[in-house]
């Protein structure tokens, strides 16, 4: 969790800098993407001895767990004395072994000579037993602290169980969605319209793809132009789209989706949808999915843009609203409006 937002809040910073390189944001949110889904084995690497004992973060990437259970167990540390492996004794202390109760010297007067020619080592032993006694005293003033690390122990199974159950929600809704957009590329029927097709023999040219490698149909499940990949590319219109006389408008809404299919964009969607799944819990990993696709919208505007004037363009994407309020574009495809923001925008 504690990866994943660093990597989310860093991409966050850079990309607010970055607001006019629309190519540079999206390469830059993509890698932080790819960083955030192979986070665990980022934390393994991190916490290996060669790279830990560098790397002034590695303590941070601790997990939970590991905290939890090394709690206690750190607050007292074995304690190592290192003795000479052969003590001399003073003669005095010989002297002073020797003694009885007939001495006239009195008992106070030897226990303060003896400890005056005691090594320093075993003087040295008296702070270390100290020491230990004010460390248990230390875990048993502090109550508090005991009962929170219970209490967090006693918690975290319910933690990972929620949120491996969540997980497992949103990844049956992809999956869901991947058969719903199945069906949908299944049952469409290929764009007989000369009209159409000749703009998308245009679009397919000014863009730098061939016509046969990306299938071009026509549905009625579909509300706005999607492209989808399975096993080929395709560019999925609405019926009413196809049936309108609007060449211009529909040569700019299929050089937007050609973009798509030219920069394999699907590839990116299912990437970000797999992302979403694993960190559904974490709200900068969702804001870092939304501006990953304004980058990519941005990119796929600007092909438009090169082939036309803004306001055409704007004129098209209002009369493509005003014809069909935009839906929820199927998982694993790409459609003209992502979200509502584009709309805003």
């Amino acid at each position: 969790m504690l990866f994943a937002s660093l990597v989310s809040i860093a991409a966050l910073t850079v990309n607010r800098l970055m607001q006019r390189f629309a190519t540079a944001r999206h390469g830059m949110l993509l890698s932080a993407l790819v960083m955030i889904l192979a986070s665990p084995a980022w934390i393994a690497l991190l916490r290996t001895p060669q790279v830990a004992s560098r790397n002034p973060l590695s303590g941070l990437l601790v997990s939970e767990r590991d905290t939890m259970m090394d709690g206690e167990t750190n607050m007292l540390l074995p304690l190592r004395l290192e003795t000479p492996a052969e003590t001399e004794v003073p003669d005095s202390m010989k002297r002073h072994a020797e003694w009885s109760p007939n001495d006239e010297v009195s008992w106070e007067e030897n226990a303060k000579t003896l400890q005056s020619n005691l090594p320093a080592t075993s003087l040295a032993i008296q702070p270390a037993i100290a020491t230990g006694t004010s460390a248990e005293s230390a875990v048993q003033a502090n109550p508090l602290k005991d009962r929170v690390m219970r209490a967090a122990r006693s918690v975290f199974p319910s933690l990972v169980a929620a949120s491996l159950l969540g997980t497992l929600v949103v990844l049956i809704r992809v999956f869901v969605g991947l058969i719903r957009l199945r069906q949908i590329l299944r049952e469409s029927t290929p764009v007989s319209n000369t009209r159409v097709r000749e703009s998308f023999v245009e679009a397919c040219g000014r863009i730098g793809l061939r016509p046969d490698s990306v299938r071009l149909a026509v549905s009625d499940q579909v509300e706005i132009p999607i492209a989808a990949r399975l096993i080929q590319s395709v560019v999925v219109l609405p019926r009413e789209m196809v049936r309108d006389d609007s060449t211009s408008d529909v040569r700019q809404v299929l050089i937007h989706e050609l973009a798509h299919v030219k920069r394999r964009d699907q590839w990116v969607v299912i990437l970000q949808h797999l992302t979403s799944a694993i960190h559904w819990w974490n709200p900068l990993v969702h804001r870092l999915n939304r501006c990953l696709a304004e980058a990519r919208e941005e990119i796929c505007d600007n092909y438009v843009l090169e082939n036309c004037d803004a306001p055409s363009y704007c004129r098209t994407l209002l009369q493509i609203t005003q014809r069909q309020s935009p839906s929820m574009v199927p998982f694993g495809a790409v459609g003209l409006f992502t979200s509502r923001w584009k709309l805003e925008q």
